[in-house]
C-alpha cells in the first residue's frame, strides 16, 4: 500500500527567540517586532558568517593541497555573494535599530 504524501502548508519563517536562542518557526517576519526582527537578523547573519568560514577553511586546504576544481571556483564566487547578503543583513538590522530608537 503506498504511503499518502502530506503536504504542509508554507512554514513560517523562522527567528531567534531573545530569551532562549533557538530557531523557532512561530513568526513571519511582517509578524515581529524589530526586536524580534533585529535579533533574527543577527541570528543570520552570524550563521552566515560561520558558513563563509567553514568555506574559506575549505578552499584553503583544497588550495594547500594544490586542487583546483570548478567547484571551488563556485565556492568562490559564492564567497562573494555572501559578502554581498552580509551587508544586506548589517544593513537591515541597522534599520531595524534605528526606527526602535525613533519616537
Amino acid at each position: 500500500m503506498p504511503r499518502k504524501r502530506v503536504v504542509s502548508p508554507r512554514p513560517a519563517t523562522p527567528y531567534y527567540t531573545p530569551l532562549v536562542g533557538t530557531v523557532t518557526t512561530h513568526k513571519h517576519f511582517d509578524e515581529m517586532t524589530h526586536e524580534e526582527g533585529r535579533v533574527w537578523l543577527q541570528g543570520l547573519r552570524e550563521r552566515l558568517q560561520r558558513k563563509m568560514q567553514r568555506e574559506r577553511d575549505y578552499l584553503d586546504r583544497r588550495a594547500g593541497q594544490g586542487t583546483h576544481t570548478p567547484t571551488d571556483e563556485a565556492y568562490e564566487q559564492d564567497q562573494v555573494l555572501e559578502a554581498e547578503i552580509l551587508a544586506l543583513l548589517a544593513r537591515l538590522e541597522h534599520g531595524l535599530t534605528e526606527s526602535e530608537q525613533q519616537p
